[in-house]
């Protein structure tokens, strides 16, 4: 049997999601880049989460966490509350290895609570917290956590050791001195017309 403080996150949270999608729906729909989480996904399987975070950390012992998808966090899942104790363990274990301290969430943990933690960690961690809101990150997927862990997942690779380099690519060489002898063979298409006109003499001529 549920405990009433696990019923009490289940309403909470599935009462603000309910109020989010309500309000997008109003506004005509907020559009989520599924690229972030692509790329945060990208970025946690360079971290090995699956191993450090899913079987060997002490605070998911007990928990299954499944791998995830390319659009996890994008929208609201199945299981609401699931979905948001993913988010703030991930979050929680992220802070730990960029060096910031927070409590392991509780699967029965009040959310407001957790979230109030989160946006501190990330504080604590110089981390801007500005396009960060409070209430959107209690709903465990939307733009807010998006960007809450595309940030730590950043930061966590960056006290790994790894860079993030711009590439660069060459440059396109072109011959701006080409010499044209003659302007007039030119033609309209901007190409040389490589036509040889001869010239009559005197021995091509046929007398009779």
């Amino acid at each position: 049997m549920q405990s009433q403080a696990g019923s009490s996150m289940d309403a909470s949270v599935t009462k603000m999601a309910t109020e989010s999608m309500a309000q997008n729906m109003a506004g005509g729909g907020m559009q989520v880049d599924d690229g972030t989480m692509e790329d945060i996904l990208e970025k946690l399987k360079i971290l090995n989460y699956m191993i450090s975070f899913a079987q060997t950390w002490p605070s998911t012992k007990g928990h299954n966490y499944r791998p995830l998808t390319r659009t996890y966090f994008c929208a609201p899942a199945g299981n609401l509350n699931e979905q948001y104790f993913y988010f703030a363990s991930l979050t929680a274990w992220l802070v730990s290895i960029c060096g910031g301290k927070i409590d392991a969430p509780d699967q029965f943990d009040d959310p407001n609570v957790v979230s109030t933690n989160i946006i501190q960690a990330l504080k604590d961690l110089d981390l801007p917290v500005r396009d960060i809101m409070p209430s959107k990150i209690r709903q465990g997927f939307g733009d807010s956590v998006l960007l809450t862990l595309s940030m730590l997942t950043d930061q966590a690779l960056k006290e790994k050791g790894f860079q993030f380099v711009t590439p660069t690519y060459p440059a396109d060489k072109y011959d701006d001195d080409m010499n044209i002898e003659d302007p007039s063979a030119v033609g309209d298409d901007g190409i040389i017309d490589d036509i040889a006109v001869r010239e009559d003499s005197d021995d091509d001529v046929c007398t009779t």
